[in-house]
């Protein structure tokens, strides 16, 4: 039952929850809000399978996106937990503030509605590039003891930080 949650095809919750846990928060239970109770935190697990391959980019994304949500996003000071699974197994969690991918959400905004007119962004995306200049606000809040098996299906830059004690 756990592998079939931990693989679920669709975006999961399951792993959602996982890496609430393992950030030491409980998982909020509605869609709307913050992901955990009682902290502005925003989770962003990804999964990849390696029958289709692919590789982890410490990434994720924000679906209907605006400039409103944006700024209150940097007032309620929201903290990122992006983590990465293979096949469901847990390869890392990380933490960092929301603020180190505002150069990132902002192009894309001006993109989608200020240049295209559209009411929000559908989706503002981001991946380890997009904040790895501030290593020093990153936080290692779990890396797989396995991590070196997995090299070959995590972005070399993320892995290369992952790597690093």
């Amino acid at each position: 039952l756990l592998m079939e949650q931990a693989t679920d095809k669709n975006p999961s919750t399951f792993r959602e929850g996982v890496t609430a846990r393992v950030m030491g928060y409980e998982q909020s239970g509605g869609k709307l809000g913050y992901d955990v109770v009682g902290a502005a935190v925003e989770i962003k697990p990804q999964n990849i399978y390696l029958d289709r391959g692919g590789r982890l980019n410490g990434g994720g994304q924000f679906t209907d996106f605006t400039f409103e949500r944006h700024e209150k996003y940097l007032r309620d000071n929201v903290v990122m937990g992006v983590s990465g699974f293979v096949d469901g197994e847990l390869a890392f969690v990380l933490k960092f503030p929301y603020e180190l991918l505002t150069d990132r959400i902002v192009q894309q905004l001006e993109n989608k509605i200020t240049r295209d007119g559209n009411r929000y962004c559908r989706s503002a995306s981001f991946s380890f590039c997009h904040y790895e200049d501030h290593p020093d606000q990153i936080g290692r809040v779990y890396v797989a003891p396995s991590l070196a098996e997995l090299e070959n299906h995590i972005q070399r830059r993320l892995f290369t930080f992952l790597s690093t004690p």
